[in-house]
């Protein structure tokens, strides 16, 4: 399970295109903006706070590897 609902990126040219058709607003390069968690790219590497749905042991994943894993539940490697 995901914990932190919404986590804190920076604009940069890669992630411009991407938020802005999600409705969010660019504001400049390097600035920082908080994003939900499910609007992140199905690729992105950024590392988001999830729980275990069996055994409860807490960790940052990327967010890929998350999604990877998670089929009804989120499963550790335990």
């Amino acid at each position: 399970m995901i914990i932190d609902d919404k986590v804190l990126m920076t604009w940069n040219g890669r992630n411009k295109k991407h938020f802005e058709s999600k409705g969010y607003i660019y504001t400049k390069q390097r600035d920082g903006f908080y994003v939900k968690v499910e609007d992140l790219q199905e690729t992105s590497h950024f590392k988001i706070h999830v729980a275990c749905d069996v055994c409860g042991k807490e960790n940052y994943v990327a967010y890929r590897d998350y999604l990877k894993r998670k089929t009804d539940k989120y499963l550790c490697s335990n």
